[in-house]
Order: C-alpha cells, then sequence, then structure tokens
C-alpha cells in the first residue's frame, strides 16, 4: 500500500492545483506546530487559507482539498486569528516583523 502521507495540499499543492503564498507557525515551542497556510488556486487566482496543528513533523491538511478550505476574502480573517493567538497565554509570542511580513505577502494577493 502506498503512504499518502506527502501527497496532501501542504506538502504537494501543486498535485492539487495550488500553491502556497505564505505561512506561519503560530505555536512556536520545540513539540508542537500550528501552521497558518494561505494557498493560491492556480485556476482562479482564488486565496484559500487553514489553520492546523500537529507534532514538530506535521503530517497537517491530510484531508484538505481545495473545495474544502475556506475562502480568503479580506485580510481580517487572518488578523482576527493571529490577535486571537497574541492575547493566549497558550501561544509563545511571535515576532511582530515575522507576523508583517507574512500579511504583506498577504496583502499583495488580495490588491
Amino acid at each position: 500500500m502506498k503512504d499518502n502521507t506527502f501527497n496532501n495540499i501542504y506538502y504537494s499543492p501543486e498535485k492539487h492545483g495550488l500553491q502556497i503564498v505564505t505561512q506561519i507557525n503560530l505555536h512556536l515551542n520545540d513539540y508542537d506546530t500550528e501552521l497558518l497556510v494561505v494557498w493560491e488556486e492556480i485556476s482562479s487566482g482564488r486565496l484559500l487559507f487553514a489553520r492546523a496543528s500537529g507534532c514538530s513533523c506535521p503530517t497537517i491538511y491530510t484531508n484538505e482539498t481545495s473545495s474544502t478550505l475556506p475562502e480568503l476574502t479580506r485580510l481580517g480573517q487572518l488578523t482576527e486569528i493571529l490577535e486571537e493567538c497574541s492575547t493566549s497565554d497558550r501561544y509563545n509570542k511571535i515576532n511582530p516583523e515575522v507576523v508583517a511580513a507574512f500579511l504583506d505577502k498577504v496583502r499583495e494577493k488580495l490588491n
């Protein structure tokens, strides 16, 4: 039986008609990861996003496809998630420059 671990939208976005625009790790410690990823659907230019978590070597986004991801239509959809993380004790503080670079890449695509 073939292992499809890496045949998902995160590890092989091009196989799903997607490309990763940018990503940010929201949970910065040695054992866990929580990624917020923005993809562009190559055929339409639509932006899609998702947040998923796992261990430090994640096999995440295994059940998602471009049809199951929410569409990103405004920057506020991401800033709400980032604000939630910045006010929670569960998350380490993310470098503001990293957040700014993440949002700048998305802003470019939305405009």
